[in-house]
């Protein structure tokens, strides 16, 4: 499991920073958990299940994980809001799984 830490800084006008840690390549039962983190959801590249990302705040670190009590297929989702709500990146992940599968 590959540990990534970030820092982001979330004003502009400030020097305000959050540290923020997600676990690539996450392997929860068997699933490859992609972070969609402008949408705030996990994407399981197994089989385009997607969980919403649960964010533990302690300090300055923030660490993300997936709901797995609250699962959604990705192709069931029809809100324009969230998919116009990816960034380029998260689309990029989207458009690749949803174009193998």
């Amino acid at each position: 499991m590959v540990l990534y830490i970030g820092i982001k800084k979330i004003k502009k006008t400030l020097d305000t920073y959050w540290f923020f840690t997600v676990y690539l390549d996450m392997k929860i039962k068997g699933n490859n958990m992609i972070l969609l983190d402008s949408v705030g959801t996990f994407l399981d590249t197994d089989n385009g299940i997607t969980y919403p990302a649960e964010v533990n705040d302690s300090g300055f670190t923030r660490t993300f994980t997936p709901d797995l009590d609250s699962p959604y297929p990705l192709a069931d989702i029809k809100e324009d809001e969230w998919v116009l709500s990816l960034s380029k990146t998260d689309f990029d992940v989207v458009a690749n799984y949803l174009s193998n599968n």
